[in-house]
């Protein structure tokens, strides 16, 4: 059957499938392909459009959301690419062109954060009005393309901005906006260094006083990447008391303990994902969660230390005691006392008969473990029995110290094991371990495991007009 001849819904169905080239490649062969697949072409170049404060970027930004064709498909907007007077002095510089100054308030020692008031830095109100012609849009994303910003100059010019200054125009955005924003996250597209939290004046202390009630009754999706460390944004974390996703990275055991003391009672967090943070203390670790237990259903940990005499120990214990609602966790480059050398061993889980569970799937990743049983970095589980997950948090509490058994390993196949040797991937296949090995217990391709897929509730895309 030709292609032509398939009605227009299935002609249009295919076009989500296909990548950004090649859908405008389908649509030049024909009229009748250019017509069918309007839908997913507008899907796919305008469900989520990447823009800065430079005024050819918000000339595009207007026209997007003056055209009543094209606005409708919009569900996310990136605002991207700091401009410091360090990386971007010709690109900040554009904005006096235009007469564009930013007013900051006072202080006679620093650089100080944006003046929020709505009748100061008027271009912030300007752009929340082009927002609200977006009456789909979901997800509010503020990207960090840059070097971490460094400690500016007591006189800062007034049209330099930094990543911060970023991060507050997307919550002013978010809040004068008045749509019902489900998704805010502040992302780097790399894996770079913690910052000190030096610029935590450029975010105002009362930042939740800039929230409107859409932050607290629709935002259930909350991803703040390397600057979680700061103060202010805890305003951010409790203000939305319908949060049912939370990424946190770089926080302290001072955000943790000011956490648990403000996140309500009556949290609906199931999701919670915590990266590269270190020198927390298994105590905040535990109260945090605790305070969670009747609706955490996932966590995943990825290059976290805690200090103390076996703390992950406590951590695992106590889970397993508490968590009464999980499904699942993965847990990888755990370390201990903030010494990478010093991390927390998984390899005596490889030791378990796996014996008990009712389902479930118990996965790990590693460089390879042959001859020995070690060098497990990462571990997974998922099942939808709760007391399986309990009963394995618990069993590695008590072998996650145990010292790896020598007995022999099975290899795959020569043909699979030079494939995986090749892409440095594990060696042998968990099932067939000699000597009782484990049951359930399954190698995982690659070197980390995926966080759980959230999906935010609402109408499928793309909504109707």
């Amino acid at each position: 059957m030709q292609l032509t001849r398939l009605p227009p819904e299935i002609i249009n169905e295919i076009g989500y499938f296909l990548g950004g080239p090649d859908i405008i490649n389908l649509r030049l062969t024909c009229r009748k392909l250019y017509q069918d697949t309007i839908p997913s072409f507008k899907t796919a170049f305008f469900s989520s459009i990447t823009f800065d404060l430079c005024p050819h970027s918000l000339d595009r930004l207007r026209q997007v959301a003056n055209d009543d064709a094209l606005r409708f498909y919009v569900q996310q907007l990136i605002i991207g690419e700091p401009r410091t007077p360090k990386s971007c002095v010709h690109r900040a510089w554009d904005l006096v062109d235009v007469g564009v100054e930013w007013t900051r308030v006072p202080s006679s020692t620093r650089a100080n954060y944006l003046d929020p008031s709505p009748e100061k830095n008027a271009i912030i109100t300007d752009i929340a009005a082009t927002v609200t012609k977006f009456p789909n849009l979901r997800t509010f994303g503020v990207r960090d393309d840059g070097e971490p910003n460094q400690e500016p100059f007591p006189e800062v010019p007034t049209n330099a901005l930094y990543f911060l200054d970023f991060f507050h125009i997307g919550v002013l955005l978010v809040s004068r906006s008045n749509l019902p924003i489900q998704s805010f996250r502040v992302m780097h597209p790399g894996d770079p260094e913690c910052t000190t939290g030096c610029l935590n004046y450029l975010l105002p202390c009362n930042i939740g006083a800039s929230l409107s009630p859409m932050w607290a009754t629709h935002l259930v999706d909350l991803e703040l990447e390397r600057y979680a460390g700061h103060q202010p944004l805890v305003e951010l974390v409790v203000s939305a008391v319908s949060l049912r996703r939370l990424q946190l990275r770089s926080v302290t055991d001072e955000m943790l303990q000011v956490l648990t003391a403000e996140m309500p009672d009556d949290s609906k967090l199931e999701i919670f994902e915590l990266r590269r943070s270190f020198r927390l203390r298994p105590e905040d670790l535990i109260g945090f969660l605790r305070r969670m237990r009747k609706s955490i259903r996932h966590v995943f940990f990825r290059c976290i230390g805690i200090q103390g005499n076996e703390p992950w120990t406590q951590v695992l214990a106590s889970w397993a005691v508490e968590l009464k609602a999980l499904r699942s966790f993965a847990l990888h480059h755990l370390t201990c006392n903030h010494r990478a050398y010093d991390k927390w061993a998984f390899d005596g889980v490889l030791e378990w008969d796996g014996g008990g569970l009712a389902g479930g799937e118990l996965e790990f990743v590693a460089a390879a473990v042959a001859p020995e049983r070690m060098g497990v970095v990462g571990v997974a589980y998922r099942s939808e029995e709760n007391a399986d997950v309990r009963r394995v948090l618990a069993r590695m509490a008590e072998v996650g110290r145990v010292h790896p058994s020598r007995s022999a390993l099975r290899f795959m196949e020569s043909e699979d094991l030079e494939r995986y040797n090749s892409e440095s991937q594990l060696t042998f296949e968990a099932q067939h371990v000699v000597g009782g090995g484990p049951r359930g217990l399954v190698a995982k391709m690659g070197d980390e495991f995926e966080p759980p897929v959230f999906k935010l509730p609402g109408p499928a895309f793309p909504p109707s007009r």
